[in-house]
């Protein structure tokens, strides 16, 4: 019955705040920027560094950090492979070395302190770690 009445509730008068981006870079041809790195291909999270002019990428097996000015240029990256014999127990329970035994990165986050939580998939077997800027 709550969940009924939710909706109702929402549309009784009460405007909603309007979201209002942090951030606006207008869009034409000329200041489109592409970040790529060779043989990656999963780029799964993002952490916007205002901070440090960076914005943080998660991929597979690595995490980069791009100049927020122009995000065409990497100022640094972090290599986060999954360990052979990790590896080796991921495939022994049937699956994909090439696709499933790596690691994702599916967590990048700003403790208060300024540092970062990150965690990874780590070919099944998750693993957080603690990355200092």
């Amino acid at each position: 019955m709550l969940l009924w009445l939710m909706p109702l509730a929402s549309t009784q008068g009460h405007s909603s705040p309007e979201c209002i981006s942090r951030k606006t870079i207008p869009y034409h041809k000329d200041n489109g920027h592409l970040f790529s790195e060779e043989g990656v291909w999963n780029y799964s999270t993002m952490l916007l560094r205002e901070d440090l002019g960076l914005l943080l990428l998660g991929a597979r097996d690595a995490i980069y950090a791009l100049d927020l000015d122009n995000i065409s240029n990497m100022n640094a990256s972090v290599d986060w492979e999954v360990p052979k014999t990790k590896q080796t127990e991921c495939k022994k329970k049937g699956k994909d070395g090439e696709i499933h035994c790596k690691n994702y990165i599916r967590i990048l986050h700003t403790m208060n302190d300024g540092r970062m939580y990150v965690c990874g998939t780590n070919a099944f077997d998750p693993e957080c770690d603690i990355m200092v800027s």
